[in-house]
């Protein structure tokens, strides 16, 4: 029996840049940004947080994205932004 994965509609970038969450209370704390696509990101925070959950990201161009977190294990969560984000400012 094997398993297969979809494959990725968008590639990924790899960043490990510091970053701002901006939680739906919009209570802010530190990040890491793992990696991101024009369609998704990987972050890492201290802070719990729960597929569901609505966040902004703030990166070092100090431009705000908005997403939805999909996934969440330990200090590492994945999800979606609302709206395409341009990867070549990475």
């Amino acid at each position: 029996m094997s398993t297969e994965f979809p494959e990725r509609r968008m590639p990924r970038v790899e960043l490990h840049k510091a970053a701002k969450i901006i939680d739906q209370h919009g209570v802010e704390w530190d990040a890491e940004i793992l990696d991101l696509s024009n369609g998704g990101f990987r972050i890492s925070c201290r802070e719990p947080l729960l597929p569901g959950d609505r966040v902004t990201i703030v990166g070092d161009h100090g431009e705000p994205h908005v997403g939805q977190i999909k996934w969440a294990l330990g200090q590492e969560a994945g999800g979606i932004f609302t709206e395409p984000v341009d990867t070549s400012l990475a």
